[in-house]
């Protein structure tokens, strides 16, 4: 398992502190459930696009939709 660092306001940690303590679990618990969810989910998979998209064949007559 491995640790990791991350800055955040202080109002920030507060109000998840506090929505943990209400869930009965900790701040810890729900950034680890957060970052295994991540993969799976649609708006984080549009916010953050991956880097490196798969080259077009220069062989391929495929035609791009124009946006209007």
């Amino acid at each position: 398992m491995r640790n990791i660092t991350v800055k955040i306001s202080d109002d920030t940690y507060r109000d998840t502190r506090v929505w943990a303590a209400r869930r009965d679990t900790t701040v810890s618990e729900v950034v680890r459930c957060l970052l295994q969810t991540l993969p799976t989910i649609a708006r984080a998979a549009r916010a953050f696009p991956e880097a490196h998209q798969p080259m077009e064949s220069t062989h391929s007559a495929q035609v791009k939709p124009q946006v209007s």
